[in-house]
């Protein structure tokens, strides 16, 4: 859900914070400003000559399966680190960068890409069934044989109260729950609802509270 008076776009640095149970080492953020110049390729390969574009898809799966496990890819590549690995997957000069190519692409949708014509990434992005894995795919290509780095560092920057990024759980602070249950509780008194609605959503907090500390 998107809820700001101050974003100017929403494929550059979109987000004031995001909230999440996890954070991974590794996401692709095509929305980071670190990503802009492969925003740019990705855009250039998919308004362009589609038989292009699967020549680029084709190379990189040519590769993986005629090159050795450790063999590198910087007969294409300005980086000589990329190393290959089995699958279409490929693992960048940093740790904690991951690519995984789709395995399958709607070529229709690039078809229609192409007669389109979008002028921008955002414009891209919001062709009806351009979804993840044609975000990935161009990314991937961008990178891989282009050298036009997209960020993966995760965009996440808050969590929930009573839990890390990471999905582990902070060790039980009563307080601290006792604290937040009472909030909620007035928060749900005063809140412009309906009388059962108010004595639903009671009985369910206090219900949670119960099996929270039954042990």
């Amino acid at each position: 859900h998107w809820i700001s008076d101050f974003a100017k776009s929403f494929t550059c640095e979109p987000d004031a914070g995001i909230i999440s149970n996890y954070k991974n080492l590794s996401t692709l953020n095509m929305s980071s400003i670190n990503s802009k110049e492969n925003q740019k390729v990705s855009l250039e390969l998919a308004t362009g000559n589609i038989e292009n574009l699967k020549s680029s898809v084709n190379r990189l799966v040519l590769k993986n399966h005629t090159l050795g496990m450790n063999s590198t890819l910087d007969d294409w590549t300005p980086r000589s680190n990329l190393s290959y690995t089995s699958g279409i997957v490929f693992e960048g000069y940093h740790a904690d960068e991951h690519y995984e190519m789709p395995r399958r692409l709607d070529w229709n949708l690039f078809r229609k890409i192409y007669d389109i014509q979008p002028r921008n990434y955002e414009q891209l992005i919001s062709v009806p069934g351009f979804g993840p894995a044609a975000v990935r795919a161009l990314s991937l290509i961008g990178e891989i044989i282009f050298g036009t780095k997209a960020s993966w560092q995760d965009p996440v920057k808050y969590n929930f109260a009573h839990g890390g990024k990471d999905g582990v759980p902070y060790p039980v602070a009563p307080n601290t729950y006792d604290k937040s249950i009472s909030y909620l509780s007035d928060a749900i008194e005063g809140a412009e609802i309906q009388r059962q609605e108010r004595i639903h959503a009671l009985k369910k907090l206090a219900a949670f509270s119960k099996r929270l500390f039954s042990d």
